[in-house]
């Protein structure tokens, strides 16, 4: 059980993005590190472009542009690893709110209260420390979720994933 520990936020990951040819050869492809990552240009050159700026640069507006962008054309779950990145590396609300919105809202439909124990803490954790940056959709969904409770701070859910099942 413990090596089923994060296997919830490895699956999530493994929806948003692909393992990368290290094939050089191909010329229609051009390939960035990616703060470690390898990633392949394609045809989506203005989404490149801000995926670039957002991760390398922490720019809010171009993370907040490929958000809106990904959310609309229904393809939210491309979004999850550079949400995961820009969360993580500049404290980004939003992004927080997207990775939640990813667990819970995606297309698979899921409910928050069907999620197994550690994907719903990952998701409140993700929801509440987007709240706690000052996103006005993560105080909204937290006010609703809790109710009249208390809302609680996100490195209760935080210190929740480390306990052991």
């Amino acid at each position: 059980m413990k090596q089923n520990k994060f296997l919830g936020l490895i699956l999530l990951a493994n929806v948003a993005c692909q393992e990368v040819s290290k094939d050089t050869s191909r010329s229609d492809l051009k390939d960035t590190s990616l703060s470690g990552f390898k990633i392949e240009q394609k045809v989506d050159t203005f989404n490149y472009h801000l995926i670039i700026n957002a991760v390398n640069k922490g720019d809010t507006s171009a993370y907040e542009s490929l958000s809106l962008d990904y959310w609309r054309e229904e393809k939210s779950e491309d979004l999850f690893l550079v949400s995961f990145i820009v969360a993580n590396k500049y404290d980004n609300a939003c992004a927080y709110y997207d990775l939640y919105s990813n667990i819970v809202h995606s297309y698979l439909g899921l409910d928050i209260e069907t999620l197994d124990k550690k994907t719903k803490c990952f998701a409140l954790y993700f929801l509440l420390k987007a709240k706690e940056k000052g996103d006005e959709r993560a105080l909204s969904e937290a006010q609703e979720y809790f109710g009249s409770k208390k809302i609680p701070s996100s490195n209760s859910y935080l210190l929740e994933l480390t306990k052991n099942p």
